[in-house]
């Protein structure tokens, strides 16, 4: 028996592997008795549509999808074409879309017969069985909500417990990725040689962001051992030749002696990596750790320069904090990334001006201006729905405003302020980029920081480049 699992097209531009999925495949390989596990990734191939539909293999005898809330429609037409050609064809929905909105994506996704909520590794083989009719019965299986066959009513089973142990969970299968796997590209600056490959040490954040989802993880936070993370890299070094790693947990370094232990586990490897967190959970041994175990970026969470929008965000940090952590960082080498918002909720313009004066201050080396966003499941979202927000019906456009999309002229379908119009926020964002990126002091500190001409050349060619985003 054969399980395929889809990867949906939506930013092939910089494909990122499909952690998710090879999650699952590992897991029906490991525990799902007798069954095969096929991968098409539409990201990294660039599929539309219709090729996604003509790569699937007829010996299927189960199809998965995971989406996330911009792509879930794509996925729901996936699934459209595929009962069309097998009417019979069991369809599988997870990913974070359907995981917040169980019953609603049920309803909109009607080729969709069964939705996997949260950590599906667990999940899957038992709903495999299911499916099959073999030991477990539909309504033993929690964690899914299905059509029942005989009267069509969604039926939603009681949630999974998350997996505490993560130990026990097998390396996702690496080998199902479309080759070779230099087709994967980190978004910039991650990534500083091919191939890369992406990972996740922890499950979960034990904070409270107003602007950030729980749905998936709730308030738990898992950890993977230091060892287990220690063999994991290496098994992608040795089996599949990675160079560099982008760790994705939400908090890298909740638990300063595990990452004490992992940066010392991985420093004789010599590979390189980079890693997000927040401001206020580094500390200058720590960094000094993680400089000599290979890491060249921290992506830190500073959302704003002005305390009041901090407070009002309930990010939990302080404005001193972000400045020591980003000067730390510089003066030991390690190059930072700050993550901003800008049209907060009651936001002004002249905090949005403050915002970027604050990050102007500092020593960091790219920066990353967002426009806020209320996403599904977040308090934000709650918050835009009892005021009576006019939320996008069509999933497509919800859509991530990036300097890319700059480029594309996307616009934000849904602002968490009253105080601006979309567009007049996409030309705020475009000035905070050029206010940072094209100030001589700026220029000067990368130019001074180039150590040969194939820095200087690359550096130009970074300015170049935004330039033609930003024009």
């Amino acid at each position: 028996m054969k399980i395929v699992l889809i990867n949906p097209r939506n930013d092939p531009a910089f494909p990122q592997p499909p952690l998710g999925l090879l999650h699952i495949a590992s897991a029906v390989r490991e525990w799902a008795s007798g069954w095969t596990v096929d991968l098409i990734d539409c990201n990294a191939l660039d599929l539309d549509f219709e090729a996604c539909i003509r790569t699937i293999d007829h010996s299927a005898d189960v199809i998965g999808i995971s989406a996330m809330t911009p792509n879930v429609l794509e996925a729901s037409r996936i699934f459209d074409d595929i009962k069309a050609r097998w009417p019979e064809m069991p369809t599988i929905l997870g990913g974070p879309h359907i995981t917040t909105i169980p019953e609603q994506t049920m309803n909109v996704c009607s080729s969709v017969d069964y939705g996997v909520l949260s950590e599906g590794e667990e999940t899957v083989p038992e709903l495999l069985d299911a499916i099959m009719g073999h030991h477990l019965t539909l309504d033993k299986v929690d964690g899914i909500v299905y059509r029942d066959h005989l009267t069509g009513e969604l039926k939603l089973n009681k949630a999974r417990k998350h997996i505490k142990n993560l130990d026990r969970l097998p390396y996702p299968a690496y080998d199902l990725l479309p080759q070779p796997l230099t087709l994967y590209r980190p978004y910039p600056p991650h990534g500083r040689s091919l191939p890369y490959m992406t990972m996740v040490t922890t499950r979960g954040c034990p904070y409270n962001c107003s602007f950030c989802s729980k749905n998936v993880w709730g308030k738990v936070y898992n950890v993977f051992s230091a060892d287990y993370v220690i063999k994991h890299v290496k098994h992608l070094q040795d089996e599949f030749g990675v160079q560099y790693i982008q760790f994705y947990d939400d908090s890298f370094t909740v638990h300063p002696k595990r990452i004490a232990e992992i940066c010392k586990g991985i420093e004789p490897l010599k590979i390189t990596w980079s890693c997000e967190t927040r401001v206020n959970l580094v500390n200058y041994e720590m960094l000094k750790q993680m400089k000599k175990g290979g890491c060249l970026l921290i992506g830190f969470g500073i959302e704003s320069g002005v305390q009041r929008i901090l407070d009002l965000l309930t990010k939990g940090i302080k404005l001193q904090e972000t400045r020591k952590a980003i000067e730390r960082c510089d003066k030991i080498g390690i190059e930072t990334s700050g993550y901003m918002m800008m049209g907060n909720p009651t936001e002004t313009r002249e905090e949005i001006q403050q915002s970027v004066d604050f990050v102007k201050s500092i020593p960091l080396n790219y920066v990353q201006w967002s426009i806020c966003t209320p996403y599904l499941g977040t308090q934000l979202y709650k918050d835009a729905m009892k005021a009576g927000t006019v939320l996008p019906e069509n999933w497509d456009e919800w859509v991530y405003v990036s300097l890319q999309a700059l480029k594309e002229e996307k616009t934000p379908m849904i602002l968490a302020t009253d105080r601006f119009t979309s567009e007049e926020l996409i030309e705020i964002q475009r000035k905070a980029y050029q206010q940072f990126y094209f100030s001589l002091p700026y220029i000067w500190r990368r130019l001074k920081k180039c150590t040969s001409w194939t820095g200087i050349k690359t550096n130009i060619r970074g300015l170049r480049l935004l330039r033609g985003m930003l024009s």
